[in-house]
């Protein structure tokens, strides 16, 4: 499992994550004042079509989940496939404007370990 850290709301900028494909990818997501507010991820535009989970949703996605804990989420990905890559949005509903972090994904062939055996 890789755990990675997205930057606060507001940053113009994040490291961009990378993770092969298969494994299991977790992303710190925190905003300040996200106590109780609703919190979700999706995928770029991130409009309401492009929301993969939500805090407080009853049926969680078998691939996605989220756990809430406060001003910090975290948000799982299982099973990555190269059709994850892409830009992601970690969001908060705020009164107004919601509050976001950016999000780069770059899922990468997994690496096989090939053994050569020799037999005589």
């Amino acid at each position: 499992m890789l755990i990675l850290v997205c930057l606060g709301a507001g940053s113009p900028w994040a490291f961009p994550l990378s993770a092969e494909e298969g494994k299991t990818l977790v992303i710190k997501c925190s905003h300040s004042n996200a106590h109780g507010n609703i919190k979700y991820f999706c995928k770029d535009p991130c409009d309401y079509r492009d929301v993969l989970i939500m805090s407080r949703q009853k049926d969680q996605n078998r691939r996605y989940s989220i756990n809430d804990t406060g001003n910090t989420f975290y948000v799982t990905i299982s099973g990555l496939t190269k059709e994850d890559s892409g830009v992601y949005w970690c969001g908060v509903e705020r009164v107004g404007k919601d509050t976001y972090n950016y999000v780069s994904i770059t899922v990468t062939p997994s690496k096989l370990i090939h053994f050569q055996t020799s037999w005589q």
